[in-house]
């Protein structure tokens, strides 16, 4: 696939800022983002990795998921 220097260039800048974002995730909630949406690893692993029920990763995973929107959003709004 061809990619213009432009497209990369911003590829490159929106994964910095989303690994900036996952880096300020409280560890309570990052520790699952990560196992879940990075690592792509079950619910039930998760619990077992981190010793939690798995209606607490659901949990913690929403309020990750939450967090992580609302840190982009805030991302976005900042001018260039």
């Amino acid at each position: 696939m061809v990619t213009n220097p432009e497209d990369a260039a911003l590829d490159h800048e929106t994964q910095e800022l989303i690994e900036h974002a996952i880096a300020e995730l409280p560890e309570v909630y990052r520790d699952v983002f990560v196992l879940a949406d990075v690592r792509r690893a079950a619910n039930a692993e998760i619990g077992e990795i981190l010793g939690l029920s798995v209606a607490a990763v659901k949990s913690r995973l929403h309020r990750a998921r939450l967090v992580m929107r609302d840190a982009l959003a805030r991302l976005e709004e900042v001018p260039a």
